[in-house]
């Protein structure tokens, strides 16, 4: 699926896998489960009603403010599209 995140375009981070095997199927998913956080930003709602967003990319030991791996030009276009309609009101 492709979204207007431009981020789309270049990382797809949905995918499948199907397992014919209840033993390897259960390993595989607690290996999953147990590296996630790993891996991954777990996205919070801020407790801090000042913040310029509500939300916080929490990843080991770190709490973002800002979307993490992004610059200032893809946070500025974030903050721009924030301004349109959604879809459902065009």
């Amino acid at each position: 699926s492709l979204n207007l995140d431009p981020r789309s375009i270049d990382i797809n981070t949905e995918m499948g896998l199907f397992i014919d095997s209840e033993e390897i199927a259960t390993r595989f998913a607690q290996q999953v489960e147990d590296d996630l956080p790993l891996f991954t930003y777990r996205l919070v709602l801020s407790d801090n009603a000042t913040d310029r967003s509500p939300l916080e990319w929490h990843y080991a030991d770190e709490i973002k403010k800002w979307e993490p791996e992004t610059g200032f030009w893809r946070n500025f276009k974030a903050d721009f599209f924030r301004l349109l309609p959604l879809e459902d009101q065009l």
